[in-house]
């Protein structure tokens, strides 16, 4: 794939695209970063009250909550309600951050973090989650259950299952628009290099997840499939769409004991992921190819 050029010329280039803007300069994003990460701070200090309050509220001590806020989870459910506001409550509020310090800074629309085309598209989003769902929900949940199945007691509460599934779209999404959107944009427009922009995410994105070897291939290959996508389709809504279902599948298997000898074998589950994504990347190109109107 040429980086050097858009895939369809009768729309700007996504990675370059604030430069297009006659509000933008250089220095802008830096600002929106400053106050990106003062109102994400922020709202995490506010999150983590409302989580202590939320873990009393539901008999658990405040000083485990406490410790599980600061990373000390061993023995704790993160399937609960204060346990969903600890695992990605804090993720979840880099969307309103971003766009608060976007809105403030107006070096460009936020809109434009979306797609090229300055605005959400909703049909794409929901046309990108049903083959997502194909492509991706149905393989995880055979390879998990096939063969194995409920294997200990439910880890959700009530709650949690509620909170979770509200939060994990959100919680996706955001980081679509800071690593595949800010990140991404920044660099590209920086550099006036698309590949620069592409590269920078896929950096940035892997070394905020601290995971193992395996996981960090994933998520490696994870970032690159989500980055040429985001690329070829002018816009966040595709990759949003894959990591939504992607994280919300294995929440629901993990969350509901749903597993399988497989899934313990890292090789394996890391060819499955690497698979997924590049048949999913594949599908998409070929949409691409087939109907112009996807943005």
């Amino acid at each position: 794939m040429d980086f050097l050029k858009n895939s369809a010329n009768e729309e700007p280039d996504y990675i370059t695209y604030p430069r297009t803007f006659d509000s933008y300069k250089w220095y802008k994003p830096l600002i929106v970063l400053v106050l990106f990460l003062i109102f994400w701070f922020l709202f995490k200090f506010s999150k983590d009250v409302i989580t202590l309050i939320v873990g009393r509220l539901s008999g658990i001590d405040s000083d485990v909550v406490a410790a599980a806020i600061l990373g000390e989870k061993e023995g704790y459910n993160l399937f609960s309600a204060s346990g969903a506001l600890i695992q990605i409550g804090t993720q979840a509020l880099m969307l309103p951050a971003l766009m608060i310090a976007a809105k403030i800074v107006k070096d460009r629309p936020f809109s434009s973090y979306s797609s090229t085309n300055d605005r959400w598209n909703w049909k794409d989003f929901f046309r990108f989650t049903l083959i997502s769902l194909i492509v991706c929900a149905i393989p995880l949940t055979l390879s998990n259950t096939i063969g194995g199945g409920i294997s200990a007691p439910i880890y959700f509460t009530v709650a949690g299952f509620i909170l979770y599934t509200l939060l994990v779209p959100v919680q996706c999404i955001a980081e679509e628009y800071v690593y595949r959107g800010f990140v991404m944009q920044t660099a590209g427009s920086w550099t006036k290099l698309p590949l620069i922009g592409f590269i920078t995410q896929i950096i940035v994105f892997t070394l905020v997840h601290d995971y193992d070897i395996y996981g960090t291939i994933q998520i490696i290959v994870v970032s690159i499939c989500f980055g040429i996508i985001t690329y070829v389709t002018h816009g966040l809504e595709a990759s949003s769409a894959m990591h939504m279902i992607n994280n919300m599948t294995n929440l629901y298997l993990t969350g509901f004991s749903i597993d399988n000898p497989l899934t313990y074998n890292a090789v394996f589950g890391t060819v499955l992921v690497c698979l997924i994504n590049v048949i999913y990347v594949i599908i998409v190109l070929c949409l691409i190819r087939k109907h112009k109107d996807i943005s």
